[in-house]
């Protein structure tokens, strides 16, 4: 685990539903002119396309409700 707060933390990821296959998230927050800019990066697919796709998928749900929370949506 990396944490440089307020702006990185970085861990492994070890699922049960993908037999633990580990791999690693990387998040980061920069400044921008109106806000905050957050990019996250998972790596460690290799070989591993499905996984990758269904983990992009996860990312796509998740940071919407990330969206919804920031934006009073939920």
């Amino acid at each position: 685990i990396t944490v440089d707060p307020p702006r990185l933390l970085e861990y492994t990821w070890s699922p049960s539903w993908d037999d633990f296959a580990v791999t690693k998230v990387r998040c980061e927050i920069t400044p921008t002119a109106t806000g905050s800019r957050l990019t996250i990066l998972h790596s460690g697919f290799e070989g591993k396309a499905k996984m990758a796709t269904d983990h992009g998928d996860g990312w796509v749900r998740v940071l919407g409700w990330l969206s919804d929370y920031v934006y009073g949506k939920r």
